[in-house]
């Protein structure tokens, strides 16, 4: 009896877990939800990640039922917000953005102007190129900085890793295919 009911008892868990749990996107299906950003020496900020896809399918294809390309998420961007919980210091203005991510050499990654994005000699502060890059599977990735020569500094680049942890699902549902394609890959 007592097998029987811890049997049962694992079975419940086992079902009802996938459920209750919320996990970030798998590999195949593009980042959704809300995210710690971390990254040494800067506040931690809240990155929240909405998709849009197109649906990619071979022209060949008898019907476009099939979301992805080999390799994982193509066709698809992701809309993202970073914001702190606090804005008094110019770090914690500085992580509140919005940018647009895509995949570009197996990474998701975008490309953000930071107005006061380098320190200057004298103590002012200079336009940066702000480059992330990071893997959706292991929530993992790499802050590039990249400045040209400005207020007596020659140009630069700086690299630092990152890291994201999955917070919880999106509020509200999103419509990551707002496009509907036919046999011929043609969407509208």
């Amino acid at each position: 009896m007592v097998t029987v009911m811890r049997a049962l008892a694992a079975a419940v868990l086992f079902i009802s877990a996938p459920v209750g749990l919320a996990v970030p996107a798998a590999a195949d299906q593009p980042m959704e939800g809300s995210y710690t950003y971390t990254e040494a020496g800067l506040p931690p900020a809240t990155w929240t990640f909405s998709p849009t896809c197109v649906p990619v399918c071979p022209v060949s294809s008898p019907e476009c039922t099939r979301p992805f390309g080999a390799g994982g998420p193509t066709g698809c961007t992701l809309h993202m917000s970073s914001s702190t919980a606090q804005h008094i210091n110019r770090d914690e203005r500085e992580m509140n953005f919005g940018a647009t991510a895509r995949i570009v050499n197996g990474m998701w990654s975008f490309t953000y102007p930071q107005p006061e994005g380098v320190r200057c000699p004298d103590g002012s502060y200079a336009l940066s190129t702000d480059t992330y890059a990071f893997d959706d599977a292991t929530l993992t990735g790499t802050h590039t900085v990249t400045w040209t020569p400005q207020c007596g500094m020659q140009a630069g680049m700086t690299n630092t890793p990152f890291a994201l942890a999955f917070n919880g699902p999106l509020p509200a549902p999103v419509t990551r295919y707002p496009l509907q394609c036919n046999q011929f890959g043609v969407c509208r």
